[in-house]
């Protein structure tokens, strides 16, 4: 769970898990598992800011989904960066390579689920702190010293 980043307690887990047990048989099928998981990592803050730029289509279930265009609209808006629809649309194939999204035809359609959306928020490409950018090099510490 660390690894997902859910904060959540054992106990509470189990009884979360038993409500998507149908059958009381300690089991979930493929599908009760990936609605499973999405409902542990739907954060009411991320969700707010999916749905006010997830306007206009629904997925299955009525859950809303993201155009490339309102992609495009989220990364002008809120990441201050203008991408292509051709950079939007390779951003939604990336993240579908290992969806489990649950939305009718989401292989076929380029739309991001809640779900990918959280994926693409909380990846390496979108972090502020991305680890890969740790090294500090003594020269701009040598420069400011020195003037």
């Amino acid at each position: 769970m660390k690894r997902m980043r859910v904060n959540i307690d054992d106990k509470t887990l189990n009884q979360r898990f038993q409500g998507f047990d149908k059958v009381k048989n300690g089991t979930i099928d493929r599908k009760g598992f990936d609605t499973f998981i999405q409902t542990l990592l739907r954060k009411q803050e991320l969700f707010k800011l999916f749905t006010q730029y997830a306007l206009g289509y629904k997925g299955i279930d009525d859950e809303p989904v993201m155009t490339i265009q309102e992609l495009m609209n989220f990364y002008r808006e809120e990441q201050k960066t203008d991408i292509t629809e051709k950079e939007a649309l390779e951003i939604v194939n990336w993240l579908k390579k290992g969806s489990v999204s649950t939305f009718h035809n989401f292989k076929k359609i380029p739309k991001l689920s809640f779900y990918d959306f959280g994926t693409l928020i909380f990846s390496n490409q979108n972090l502020i702190f991305n680890s890969e950018h740790a090294h500090v090099y003594q020269v701009a510490f040598f420069h400011l010293f020195n003037c």
